[in-house]
């Protein structure tokens, strides 16, 4: 009697425990996914001070910035809290020409007093190269906040700077290496690890033109020896859409850039001596313009980039390798123009724009018992111009327009033998591209181009 009076105590307190337990997973439950879902956030101080680049951290605006910390491995362990041995915190501060950034990343086996030992990996490379055998840390700054464009700025602890965008496309994410920007950073590496120190310009990223600026950030470091990576807002690796995955960067408003334009002219000439010929000299000058402005069409503030080559010349570009094409479709090259390459994720949505056709190798149709004796190799530009833009919503306009100079080809009649010049037209390439973004993860693109000849 006492045995099954204290198994139905037993059981009744087993209830009991069970349906508390139940009752504060539901009400608490909700609570722990938001907190593990919510971005976080940094401030950046405005500041009216001069700044050096020289990767020190020495001036006093510095000392009262809070830190961007406690950051969260990649891999191998995705989600893992980083060592404590290895912390790092991230300042950011702000004036009218650009963004300024100091880490310090601690390493407690940096090496800096024993050369012997395997600390901060340091292996120089050309500017964009990663998968070298070096420390990283970066930034992705994402102005307009959407989760799907970004900035990508990273600097190696020898030094080497790498950037590049990111855009979501219908099958991933595009890296757009080719694209450089003008920014500054320095490092400096002690006994208690590394130290960077970067500026970004204004004129290196295009931002919604508002008050008070929200930013996308996510921070990036690699400890090379330890095959880690980590980043300052956690990233779900099994959540194939990281940009969505980003904190905020807050603090920045009132700022009022400077104009963001530039001018590079580029002229070049070549000497050329063969056999029993004379020399052959010829030259080649041309411009490039790089204009970021805003403007407003129907209330709709736009955040713009207008890109324009005037007579460029690509004679420096890397020949393409030969390849006997038995098919009846044409032969895709890779494009390494980099006017063409840089910029163009706008572009590039719905895989319409094949930019190599613009300059390629004229096409002349023969007519019966007609033969091409010589006809170039490829066809000058005018000029061309992409402007692209985008609003703090989401739409996104893209308008190309590229002029091709006439070109002249020297045909046989095969019956007569008499030889003619021919001349091919001068031909137009136009495009236009109308892209709207949605909830941070979705898109929806109208694609139109355009080709005019006589």
């Amino acid at each position: 009697m006492f045995k099954e009076i204290k198994t139905i105590h037993l059981l009744k307190s087993f209830i009991f425990d069970y349906m508390r337990f139940f009752l504060l997973s539901i009400l608490f439950l909700p609570l722990i996914l938001f907190c593990q879902n919510e971005k976080k956030s940094i401030l950046a101080k405005q500041i009216n001070s001069q700044v050096i680049i020289d990767g020190k951290l020495d001036e006093d605006f510095w000392q009262d910035i809070n830190s961007a910390k406690n950051f969260h491995m990649l891999e191998p362990i995705n989600g893992k809290i980083e060592r404590s041995t290895q912390t790092t915190e991230v300042k950011f501060a702000y004036d009218n020409n650009g963004i300024y950034i100091g880490a310090r990343l601690n390493d407690k086996n940096a090496g800096y007093d024993d050369p012997s030992m395997i600390g901060i990996m340091q292996e120089l490379g050309a500017r964009d190269e990663r998968n070298k055998s070096a420390d990283v840390f970066g930034i992705f700054l994402n102005p307009f906040n959407d989760g799907i464009n970004e900035f990508a700025f990273l600097v190696t602890a020898a030094g080497v700077q790498i950037d590049y965008r990111n855009t979501l496309m219908t099958y991933g994410y595009m890296e757009d290496i080719n694209w450089d920007a003008v920014w500054k950073s320095a490092v400096t590496i002690d006994k208690n690890g590394w130290v960077v120190e970067m500026a970004i310009p204004y004129s290196a990223i295009r931002f919604p033109e508002k008050e008070i600026q929200e930013w996308g950030l996510n921070i990036y470091r690699e400890i090379r020896r330890l095959r880690e990576g980590y980043s300052w807002n956690p990233i779900d690796l099994k959540n194939k859409h990281i940009g969505n995955q980003a904190g905020i960067l807050k603090g920045i408003q009132n700022i009022t850039p400077p104009i963001r334009l530039s001018i590079t002219p580029e002229l070049s000439s070549i000497l050329k001596k063969e056999p029993i010929k004379s020399y052959d000299f010829s030259y080649y000058g041309g411009a490039n313009l790089k204009w970021i402005f805003d403007t407003e069409i129907k209330g709709e503030k736009f955040n713009s980039t207008l890109d324009m080559t005037i007579l460029p010349n690509f004679q420096q570009v890397e020949f393409d390798p030969l390849i006997l094409n038995t098919t009846p479709y044409e032969e895709k090259y890779e494009e390494k123009r980099s006017f063409f390459t840089e910029g163009t994720e706008l572009f590039n949505k719905g895989g319409l724009f094949y930019s190599r056709r613009i300059g390629s190798q004229p096409a002349y149709i023969t007519q019966e018992n007609e033969e091409v004796i010589d006809i170039p190799t490829y066809t000058e530009l005018y000029n061309a111009t992409k402007i692209s833009s985008r609003t703090s919503d989401g739409l996104g306009i893209g308008l190309f327009n590229a002029f091709t100079k006439k070109s002249y080809a020297e045909i046989r009649n095969k019956i007569t033998q008499e030889t003619t010049e021919s001349i091919i037209p001068i031909t137009n390439y136009n495009m236009i591209v109308i892209d709207k973004s949605f909830n941070k993860n979705s898109f929806l693109t109208l694609v139109n181009t355009n080709l005019y000849r006589k």
